[in-house]
């Protein structure tokens, strides 16, 4: 018999919406806390409460009949029920991964050839995006595309295609509703802990509108708390400076009114009213179940009590009523923004629009309500929601006066400034060197080559591709010093910084990486004062010449750097015995991280992570399928640990053929099988920490709650990584034996594709 707890109900629609909604839990798709039950509620495209009411019987229909409980029970149920119906209960049972580059390449694809794609690469705050703003000529008071500001900024990837065109294009991909929903609960949850714990008000707001990890920002899209606002109106600058990049902030046709601003923070006050009285109901009935006051709880009571918290919430309808509500509130921004298509749930997938040659501020004006980030605009602004941009068009830099120079530049979030130099760069930068022909390593002058520009410079020597690097420093306007009286004094300063990384690249890479990036230094770095004016084709000042000098050496570079490369003319042979203790090394520094991260074991320099960033990672990886959380990236470690061992391995093979050759030639031979070998362990990599073990990731989620739920889950987690990643060793292990054959012929693959020889694997 069918579980009664699976029953549909009638409920209104959202605000302002007159059609009625159905809502059930659904028996086989997993909810958010990782369990079967996932909450659906769709509208039913009625006002008729007759006809409503008719189509939830159907609902109830199926939901007590357990044979419809399965895709092949489908065709049946088009035949029974109403569609609407069909189309809530089917259509998430065989699910559809999300590929936002892919439907952005479906809308508007890159250019395959003749154009030269650039990727772009920086620390938080470096102005990586302020040089792409320069090769597109935008970043006037006008023209504020891509948004900049010292803060994580860039959320989401930007696909700028410059080509001489008769029109500008562009296509906007969203977050899955179900993802977008996972923030919304995830706010709604820490605001009501702030409550509980008695926080002042603004923090309880601040907590709802902004995301922990600061990349899903409520306050984007439903507005600003009014204290956060305060006096703009009167004491509003006419330069709103943000560190050292401006953003001006303007009154315009896009900006908030005063009257719609009054309506966002009265909706705002409400949503404030049901966060206290969630608050408080749940207080009173977890501290009367746990017998727990949260001002006397210890920590590991504090701990037990925000875990139940969570799960308590999720279990309420008054809460689910409120995520509804601000789900509906975000829904209601997309009316009227022009040309939308929806997925099969009806949520937005893509977003596009076209213009003019003529209409360029048209196109920008269009693009900026998904991408800027101006305070006057909050309460418009669907920016957070945005998974990918994609622009095409006749953009043209204010200094290049040799027309529209053909390029696409691929931006993306910027690197923490906390990072260590064995930090891991994300799957979603890596898997963007296949398709660069150029990654420019955009870094501050004032502060060079600190651990997280140190760490792209790792990963990029790893994965075979210095032969496309360029590296940018900007801000040499402010390297100040007694000891730096000239230009030159302050590049050798900034040249002894990154003589100091690259030995120390050298000693765990190889030499060969060390002696390619000392030539590199020297070929391929250019320095940029000033970044954030407008550079004319005429410069005017010794800043405005030395930046224009640097703008149009990289334009050479890209250009030169995107030409074919000669394949090697020798050919290395290794032997396979050598890498069975890369392997084990590799896999040695992947684990011992993260035994420490999860609190099983204490290394210096690496600190236990908070319980609930833990399960918030399992969280990710079990329901969502994504393969990090904020900075724990399991499968970028995997990745990063593995090329960064096999490296050493391919600089020392047994022989060469026919014959040594040179340095360049070695180098080049050995990058191109590091480049094989990168593309393949990406792949690998995925595979075996995440789709491989997604069950068990849902399991290390869902299985554990209350006192001693963090080490059981820690357990859990260290056991996925253990079946994931074994440690070969000198005892018989059938599981590590196995795993180090399947990692020797997938590096003997990339051998042998690019000419090398592998001896010694049966």
């Amino acid at each position: 018999m069918a579980d009664t707890k699976f029953k549909a109900t009638l409920s209104p629609g959202g605000p302002g919406r007159s059609s009625w909604c159905v809502i059930f839990r659904h028996p086989i798709l997993l909810g958010s806390d990782g369990k079967p039950g996932r909450r659906i509620r769709r509208g039913l495209g009625t006002s008729d409460s007759e006809e409503a009411q008719r189509l939830v019987d159907q609902a109830n229909s199926i939901l007590s009949d357990e044979s419809f409980w399965t895709p092949a029970a489908r065709e049946l149920a088009e035949k029974s029920f109403d569609n609407r119906i069909v189309k809530a209960f089917y259509d998430d049972l065989v699910p559809t991964p999300r590929d936002g580059w892919a439907l952005r390449e479906r809308v508007l694809p890159l250019p395959e050839k003749d154009t030269p794609k650039v990727q772009l690469i920086g620390t938080t705050g470096a102005g990586k995006t302020t040089v792409l703003r320069q090769f597109i000529g935008t970043g006037s008071r006008d023209e504020k595309f891509p948004s900049i500001s010292p803060a994580k900024t860039t959320t989401c990837d930007i696909e700028i295609v410059i080509c001489d065109a008769d029109e500008f294009k562009a296509v906007v991909s969203f977050l899955p509703k179900d993802e977008v929903r996972q923030f919304v609960e995830e706010c709604v949850c820490s605001s009501v802990l702030s409550q509980i714990e008695e926080e002042p008000e603004e923090v309880v707001v601040r907590r709802f509108l902004e995301h922990a990890d600061q990349r899903f920002r409520l306050g984007y899209i439903l507005g600003s708390w009014p204290s956060q606002i305060e006096g703009d109106d009167d004491n509003l600058p006419e330069e709103f400076s943000v560190g050292h990049e401006e953003e001006s902030i303007t009154e315009g046709s896009d900006a908030v009114t005063p009257e719609e601003r009054k309506r966002l923070e009265d909706k705002l006050r409400h949503y404030l009213a049901q966060i206290k009285e969630l608050a408080k109901a749940s207080s009173d009935e977890l501290a009367r179940d746990l017998n727990v006051s949260l001002r006397t709880a210890s920590p590991e009571e504090r701990d037990a009590f925000e875990e139940l918290l969570e799960d308590h919430l999720r279990q309420r309808e008054d809460f689910h009523y409120l995520v509804d509500s601000v789900l509906d509130d975000i829904e209601t921004r997309f009316e009227g923004i022009g040309d939308v298509e929806r997925d099969r749930g009806e949520w937005p997938s893509i977003w596009k629009v076209h213009y003019p040659a003529t209409r360029r501020s048209d196109l920008i004006r269009s693009v900026g309500r998904f991408s800027s980030n101006q305070a006057l605009q909050f309460g418009r602004l669907l920016t957070p929601l945005v998974e990918g941009i994609r622009v095409s068009g006749p953009f043209r830099p204010t200094w290049a006066d040799v027309g529209v120079p053909k390029l696409v530049l691929m931006d993306g979030e910027g690197l923490g400034h906390a990072a260590s130099s064995s930090t891991s760069l994300s799957t979603n930068i890596t898997r963007r060197y296949q398709i660069a022909d150029v990654i420019l390593l955009v870094d501050n002058a004032a502060q060079p080559m600190l651990a997280a520009s140190a760490a792209a410079l790792r990963s990029i020597a790893s994965s075979g591709e210095l032969s496309k690097l360029v590296i940018g420093f900007t801000h040499l306007d402010q390297v100040k010093g007694d000891n730096l009286p000239n230009e030159g004094a302050k590049r050798q300063h900034i040249f002894a910084s990154c003589d100091n990384v690259f030995a120390s690249l050298g000693k765990e890479l190889g030499r060969g990486i060390e002696n390619s990036l000392k030539k590199l230094l020297h070929e391929r770095t250019l320095f940029l004062s000033n970044i954030q004016e407008p550079v004319p084709s005429t410069p005017h000042t010794k800043g405005q010449r030395f930046t224009l000098n640097a703008l149009a050496g990289m334009l050479v570079l890209f250009r030169k750097l995107s030409e074919p490369p000669v394949p090697p003319s020798i050919i290395p042979i290794y032997d396979d015995a050598n890498l069975v203790l890369c392997v084990a090394k590799a896999m040695r520094e992947f684990r011992e991280p993260w035994r420490a991260r999860l609190g099983l074991t204490l290394t210096q320099g690496i600190r236990a992570e908070h319980w609930a960033r833990i399960k918030a990672l399992t969280r990710r990886l079990g329901v969502f399928g994504r393969d990090e959380y904020d900075d724990l990236k399991p499968v970028a470690d995997f990745r990063a640990r593995l090329i960064e061992q096999v490296r050493p391995f391919l600089e020392e093979p047994l022989q060469w053929e026919p014959s040594p050759g040179t340095e360049e030639m070695r180098v080049q031979a050995v990058d191109a099988i590091s480049r094989a070998v990168s593309k393949t362990v990406e792949d690998f990599a995925k595979d075996r920490v995440l789709i491989s073990r997604a069950t068990e990731w849902l399991d290390a989620y869902a299985s554990h709650r209350g006192p001693g739920s963090t080490r059981e889950r820690s357990r859990d987690v260290d056991t996925i990584y253990d079946k994931a990643a074994p440690v070969p060793g000198g005892t018989a292990d059938p599981a590590a034996n196995a795993f180090l054959l399947e990692i020797r012929k997938l590096v003997q693959g990339a051998i042998t594709t690019t000419g090398g020889k592998l001896v010694g694997l049966g």
